[in-house]
């Protein structure tokens, strides 16, 4: 048995480190360990674990994987959420709510259909095309309702 000179709790004879307190038992007490073994405090000098390109000998983060490298996207089309597509998506809910709302909404979801056709992008076409459908018939709904208020008025 091998007494720890730092907090003389009692170590097994072939211990390199104190179960008590975490010191060195070879250097402590004075002898040194078997012939062939090597302190822990050396080995770590002499084989530093690289983390993310640091080869300190801190053992902290050794089993942490690289950190990748940030994607950079240049437009929500190139991420895969469709950015011209929303546009054309907009553009219906717009023609939508213009035959029940009003003929101003309408006329910009009609433009906005009109914009995405021109623009030639194919995704989006079917939502422009009723865009344009709706838009023109909230036009129509809210230009015969204003004639029929009209009428009724005189």
């Amino acid at each position: 048995m091998k007494q720890c000179s730092s907090c003389g709790a009692q170590c097994a004879s072939d211990a390199a480190f104190c179960l008590s307190c975490g010191a060195q038992i070879s250097s402590v007490s004075g002898t040194a360990g078997a012939p062939g073994q090597t302190s822990w405090a050396s080995f770590a000098e002499s084989n530093p674990a690289p983390v993310n390109g640091n080869t300190s000998s801190s053992f902290a983060n050794q089993n942490s994987a690289p950190v990748p490298a940030p994607v950079v996207y240049n437009s929500a089309a190139e991420m895969g959420r469709g950015g011209n597509k929303q546009k054309a998506i907009t553009a219906m809910i717009l023609g939508i709510a213009g035959c029940f709302c009003c003929a101003i909404v309408g006329i910009v979801g009609l433009i906005m259909g009109l914009t995405y056709l021109k623009s030639g992008e194919e995704e989006g076409k079917v939502f422009a095309i009723v865009a344009i459908a709706t838009g023109a018939l909230s036009v129509v709904w809210q230009g015969i309702a204003m004639c029929a208020s009209l009428i009724n008025s005189m």
